[in-house]
This record gives C-alpha cells, structure tokens and sequence, in this order.
C-alpha cells in the first residue's frame, strides 16, 4: 500500500495498536476504556513505521474512541515524547480525540501531533441540534428551513477545535 501511494505523492497513515472505544457517548470513564487496551510499545513502532515505511503513525497513548460521561480522558504524554524522540522524522495522528481536555491535546501538539480526530463531538452537535430543531419544528419537512442551527452548532465545534489545535490562520 505504502508503495502505491508514494508512487502517486501521497501519504500513508498507519497505526499497529488497537485504539479501543467507539465513535459514541458512553457512560463509563476514558481511563477504564483505556485500560481494555495495550498502549503503543516505542520500540516496537520504531521498527513497524521503518518496516512499513509509512508518513503519519497514530499511536495508543491513553486516547479513545468516543466521548465519555464519566470523564477520565488522561494522555500518556511520555509514550508520545518517546515516540518522538525514536521517530524524529515520522508525523503523528491522535486518534480518538473527541473529550480530551484541550489543555492536553495542546501538550500533544506540542510533543509532535499533528493531525486530531474529533468525528464523535461533531457527531453529537450534529445530532443534539438536529434532534432540537426537529422538536421545535415537528411539522417541516423541508430541512433545509431546520439545517442552519444544526450546521451552526457543528461550525462551533469546529471552530473551537482549530483554536486548540493552533490552525487558526493558518491557511492562506
């Protein structure tokens, strides 16, 4: 795979632990959903991003999927630093950001994550909203007159997320 997309100047994402969670609401706690998993070994994705030879590595650092009632969303920071410091020229992807505090997706950026998953917290301005305005308007089934609010509140999510991630201006 990584082959054929070299050949064509484009990149390849790749991850070798099982991020576990799902792209929903639960309502136990990120630490315990982490704890069904095996954080990424820093040695053993130095030798499966050299073997595989892929651009952006999406590694296990205490991110899970989805957004959890109970809280507990705790990155692992050190794995990421470690990370950093055998695969100085490969990217990193978080996957599962969706609930992390900002204060640490912020700290993973800074340790060299540069791309954030966040489809749950989308998903659910998305449905919230949209439940919302068909509740308030039960007899349109034109959509587009009930859209604008629930594309407002994803906007937000959006917005907010790319002042975390420091992408505010960036793109010219």
């Amino acid at each position: 795979m990584v082959t054929l997309a070299h050949a064509k100047g484009l990149t390849v994402e790749g991850e070798m632990d099982h991020i576990t969670g799902s792209s929903e609401m639960h309502e136990g706690s990120a630490t315990d959903e982490a704890a069904k998993g095996k954080f990424t070994d820093p040695e053993a994705a130095k030798k499966f991003v050299q073997e595989s030879k892929i651009d952006v590595f999406a590694s296990f650092f205490g991110n899970v999927h989805g957004v959890f009632a109970g809280g507990g969303e705790n990155l692992h920071l050190e794995i990421l630093e470690k990370l950093a410091e055998l695969l100085p020229d490969t990217f990193f992807s978080l996957h599962g950001g969706s609930g992390i505090p900002d204060d640490q997706v912020r700290s993973a950026i800074e340790r060299g994550i540069v791309k954030v998953n966040i489809n749950t917290e989308m998903r659910q301005a998305f449905k919230d909203n949209l439940e919302e305005a068909l509740e308030k308007n039960p007899d349109e089934y034109a959509l587009y007159k009930t859209e604008p609010p629930v594309i407002e509140a994803v906007q937000k999510v959006v917005e907010h997320k790319m002042e975390v991630f420091g992408s505010v201006g960036k793109a010219e």
